[in-house]
């Protein structure tokens, strides 16, 4: 069973049960597209910070099962680098590899470069940190990915992870019911972005995807600082040195 804190996140395997589906290639488990599905309704309703922490657990998940045929060494440092993004989208270092479109075969790399991709599109650029809506779309095609590579026996446990973790989000991020402006409503990019803040939500850290219930007193806020401040960007591909943050006007001190 997996585990996600910050000790075990980036350990965590699964069996080593050959992956006897037919994998069809990099587009064909990922869902329909740009239809508002059972899944994708049940996703709603949670802060975008929320919904990239469930699609960091859901990528974990996924690596865990490839990881005995194929490098997923890039999932996990990109999931670790998603909780430092949900601070501010500096922290990530959207042109760090693997490069280039998912391959359909063979099958391992075709799953997880379509994890990555997936979850890169989420969280790509400025944009997408102060978009006023979560990636829902994209949470559910990486949901449907990993349900069709796990094994029997860990479907079931994700489906049940899924659950818990998504009842848990709903309490700790939920989505505040702001109305939908224009942009050129604003005088500026700065005033819109502060518009849209709360629908992004607070930075959360990996312990809310734990199977087991989180003490009433753990103070959320400062837990996801702590695990920034864990954070190593010489060990993670995904994460920008504090050079370049500044460059970018950073203010304060990264990690």
């Amino acid at each position: 069973m997996l585990k996600f804190n910050a000790k075990f996140l980036s350990q965590a395997d699964t069996a080593t049960e050959s992956m006897t589906k037919q994998w069809k290639g990099s587009l064909s488990h990922i869902g329909p597209v740009q239809m508002s599905t059972p899944l994708i309704k049940s996703l709603g309703g949670i802060t975008t910070c929320g919904m990239v922490t469930l699609m960091s657990g859901v990528m974990i998940w996924g690596a865990a099962r490839l990881r005995p045929f194929t490098d997923v060494t890039y999932l996990d440092e990109l999931a670790l680098a998603a909780f430092a993004w949900q601070h501010d989208w500096r922290y990530l270092d959207s042109t760090a590899g693997p490069k280039g479109p998912s391959p359909d075969q063979p099958a391992a790399l075709s799953a997880a470069m379509t994890l990555r991709r997936l979850f890169v599109s989420s969280i790509l650029n400025s944009g997408n940190w102060h978009s006023f809506h979560p990636p829902i779309e994209k949470a559910a095609h990486m949901i449907s990915v990993v349900r069709f590579i796990l094994t029997k026996d860990e479907l079931k446990a994700f489906n049940k992870w899924l659950k818990v973790s998504r009842e848990r989000l709903d309490l700790i991020a939920p989505l505040p019911n702001l109305k939908q402006r224009d942009f050129n409503d604003f005088e500026n990019e700065e005033a819109y972005d502060l518009y849209c803040s709360p629908r992004r939500g607070q930075p959360l850290p990996p312990l809310v995807l734990n199977a087991e219930e989180i003490s009433t007193d753990c103070d959320l806020a400062v837990e996801a600082r702590k695990f920034l401040q864990s954070l190593d960007h010489k060990t993670n591909r995904y994460l920008k040195n504090p050079k370049d943050m500044k460059a970018l006007r950073f203010v304060g001190k990264p990690y």
